[in-house]
C-alpha cells in the first residue's frame, strides 16, 4: 500500500506542476475539485439562462462552463495518477 506522498512523487513532473500551480497547494483534494466542478457547471447554466435577457451574462456562462470542464479534466487527471490527499489508496 503506497502512501499519498509516494503516489505524489511517482506522478510525472508536469502533473505535479499542474496541480501545484492550479491549486496553490501540494496536497490536492478530490472533494474540493468535485465541489468546484459542480459550482462552475451550475453557475454556468444559470448564467446561460440569464443570457436570454442579457448578452454579457451568456458570455460569462460559457466561460464558467469552460472552467467547469477544466475542473473535470483535473478530476480525471487526479484519478488517473491517484494523487488525491483525501482519498484512501490501495
Amino acid at each position: 500500500m503506497k502512501t499519498q506522498e509516494e503516489l505524489w512523487q511517482a506522478a510525472p513532473l508536469c502533473v505535479r506542476c499542474w496541480f501545484a500551480l492550479n491549486y496553490l497547494n501540494l496536497t490536492p483534494s478530490k472533494r474540493v475539485t468535485v465541489r468546484a466542478l459542480f459550482t462552475c457547471h451550475i453557475s454556468g447554466y444559470l448564467f446561460c439562462l440569464l443570457g436570454l435577457i442579457s448578452q454579457p451574462a451568456l458570455a460569462g456562462g460559457i466561460i464558467m462552463l469552460g472552467v467547469g470542464y477544466f475542473f473535470n479534466f483535473c478530476l480525471w487527471l487526479g484519478n488517473k495518477y491517484s494523487i488525491w490527499s483525501d482519498v484512501e489508496h490501495t
